[in-house]
């Protein structure tokens, strides 16, 4: 349970020490990089493939 919890765990206290350290910015601007920021951390993680986020990318899109 724990190798299913800890990727995503960390790539969150990632996200979470950006937005903390640029907490006097634009929230719009500190919500976007905190998406980008959780999107590299968990693909650098290796919490999620490359493979599955076109399989999700298809299934938004609707695109093959």
């Amino acid at each position: 349970m724990v190798k299913y919890l800890l990727k995503p765990f960390l790539a969150s206290a990632f996200m979470g020490f950006f937005v903390y350290y640029f907490r006097g910015l634009n929230l719009f601007f500190s919500l976007l990089m905190g998406i980008a920021v959780y999107l590299i951390a968990i693909l650098l993680l290796k919490g999620i493939t490359r493979e599955e986020l076109r399989e999700l990318k298809v299934q938004i899109i609707g695109k093959t």
